[in-house]
This record gives structure tokens, sequence and C-alpha cells, in this order.
């Protein structure tokens, strides 16, 4: 059975960009439509010697059906350095829910499971499916636990996932899916690393932490890589069903 995707792209603008630390503060309700879902982003950017905080919360716009102050665009241009990524999108994703239609979760077959503190997040958007990770104390490192896989093909906005990964009820097969570290392109100057906390209580998923902009360092060729496990790392550690996924 093919699973189909659309894509719809809000228009927005905001500047966000020059960030050198990004503190994260998100909260979302997993199970119902809730007007307290929030993110909350302080930016902090050093200027002639003085650093300089600026702090933006976004939510969800039941009136207009957006989210406040164009979250979308503003955490894009948050996410660039030399116009390339600077942190994972499944990152970026997980943060707009928090700010979008209740809706969203289900359309992109957001399944979440939580035992003895670790947190594994699954859920597709697009072209891909996105997993992450964190130990049993709720802890994801941005370039070592968020995953990524392609598992659509698609056209002026419209993705059908491979058969291979959908169930005959129309299911994602997250376990049949080969993910792989999401990695940041290597041409990128710098990049935005860092722990997050994750918490999941009652419905209720948080995620907490900051990200500081730090030099990128290229991962070693495979001749000059050593015995030691890889690591996907810059400079600094400082089954749901659906028929349609949305882009928000």
């Amino acid at each position: 059975m093919k699973k189909t995707i659309f894509a719809f792209i809000f228009l927005t603008s905001f500047s966000f960009v020059c960030a050198d630390k990004i503190k994260i503060n998100m909260r979302l309700n997993t199970r119902i439509f809730d007007e307290k879902n929030r993110l909350e982003i302080t930016k902090t950017q050093k200027k002639d010697e003085k650093n300089q905080t600026q702090k933006f919360r976004f939510e969800f716009d039941a009136i207009s059906g957006a989210s406040t102050f164009r979250a979308v665009k503003n955490l894009r241009e948050m996410q660039k350095i030399d116009s390339k990524t600077a942190f994972p999108d499944s990152l970026l994703s997980l943060l707009l829910f928090s700010t979008s239609d209740f809706r969203f979760l289900k359309e992109d077959s957001f399944f979440l499971n939580e035992q003895n503190g670790k947190i594994e997040i699954f859920f597709a958007h697009r072209k891909n499916a996105y997993k992450i990770i964190t130990d049993e104390k709720g802890r994801a490192n941005v370039w070592n636990d968020f995953f990524v896989s392609q598992i659509a093909d698609g056209k002026d906005g419209v993705f059908s996932v491979k058969d291979e990964y959908v169930s005959p009820t129309g299911q994602i097969l997250f376990d049949s899916i080969p993910f792989e570290n999401e990695k940041a392109d290597e041409s990128i100057s710098h990049v935005f690393s860092g722990i997050l906390k994750f918490a999941f209580k009652k419905g209720i998923l948080s995620v907490s932490g900051t990200l500081e902009k730090v030099p990128f360092q290229k991962p070693p060729k495979e001749e000059e890589k050593s015995d030691s496990p890889e690591r996907n790392e810059p400079a600094s550690e400082v089954e749901a069903e659906s028929k349609e996924i949305v882009q928000r």
C-alpha cells in the first residue's frame, strides 16, 4: 500500500540569524490539542564583546491556523549558518510540532515510546522518516542521537512512501527503516552543538537545553579512522496511522 504525503509551505519573515547560543524550552502535549503547547527560544549573540539576548515565545494560533511570530521561517533561519543546516532537521521538525495544529502529529505519524527514562521518538515528514533517542536520563546529543532516512519519493509536494516501509493498513513501519545519523555539510564553518534534556510525563513531552555555535570538524577519511567507534560529532559536545503528512 502506498502512503501519500502532501507538503504545504507557510510564508513567513523575521530575522533569527547570527545566534551564538540558542536556549530551547519546549512543551508538547502528544495526546490532545493543548493551548499550553509552546516553544521558548532565547538567542544570544556576541557583539562588540558584549552578549545581546533576545527571547521569543512561539505558540499555535487557533484563529489564524498558523504559529505565532511565523515560527517556521524564523526557526529555519536560526538553523542556518553559511546558508547550510547547522543542527539536525529532525530537531527542527520536532520543535515545530509545539507551534502547530495538533493534527500534524497524526499526519506525520508521530510515535513516542518511553521506558525507564529512555525516550524514543519517531515521525515522518515529507520524504524523510526521523528518529530521536535519549539515554536513561533523557539526554540526547544533537549530532549523535538524531537520525534520518529517506522513505518516500515525490514530486510537486506530494510524496509516496515506499512499499517496504508501509503496512497493509497504512502504518509506517519504523522498525523496518534503516536510519543513519544526521550529518552536517562538510563545507559548513560552524554548527550548533549540545546536549538536550527530554522528559515525558502524562503525555507531555518537554525538551530543554542550550545549543552553542562551535567550529565544525570534518569527520576523518576512511584511511584516517582509528579502531575506536565512529562518532558523528562536531567540535564541542556541549506506529501511528495516517494517509497524509502535511508540511508545516
